[in-house]
C-alpha cells in the first residue's frame, strides 16, 4: 500500500514542525491518494501520541499540464492510480511530453 510512505512521511513532518493542533495537507492528483484511506492511516500511525486529535485538511491538487508543442494547457480529469513518479504527461491533444504545473505535490502547511 503506497500511502502508507505518504502518510509516514507527511507525519513526520508533522512531528518535527512541534505543532499538533491542526495542519493543512496538499496532495497532488498523482499521488493516486484517497484522502479518507490517508486519514484513517494518519490517525492510526498517530493513535496515543499527541497528533491524535489533531484536525487535518487535505486540499486534493489536479493534475494540470502545459504542452510547449501544440500549446494545450488544462487541467487532466482522468488521471489513472499509478505508483509511479512523473515529470512529464502526455499531452491530450498531440501526445507530446508535457510540462507538469501541478498534481505532485505533497505538502504540509498551515500547521498550528
Amino acid at each position: 500500500m503506497h500511502e502508507f510512505g505518504l502518510v509516514k512521511e507527511v507525519h513526520d513532518r508533522i512531528v518535527k514542525s512541534g505543532k499538533k493542533d491542526k495542519a493543512k495537507v496538499v496532495i497532488g492528483a498523482l499521488k493516486s491518494v484517497d484522502p479518507d484511506t490517508f486519514e484513517e492511516m494518519f490517525f492510526s500511525l498517530a493513535q496515543d501520541t499527541d497528533l491524535a486529535n489533531m484536525k487535518i485538511n487535505i486540499e486534493l491538487v489536479p493534475l494540470v499540464i502545459k504542452c510547449s508543442k501544440c500549446g494545450f494547457e488544462g487541467k487532466i480529469k482522468d488521471v489513472p492510480h499509478l505508483h509511479s513518479a512523473f515529470i512529464s504527461w502526455p499531452c491530450p491533444k498531440c501526445g507530446s511530453d508535457s510540462e507538469i504545473l501541478s498534481g505532485n505535490e505533497l505538502e504540509v502547511k498551515e500547521l498550528e
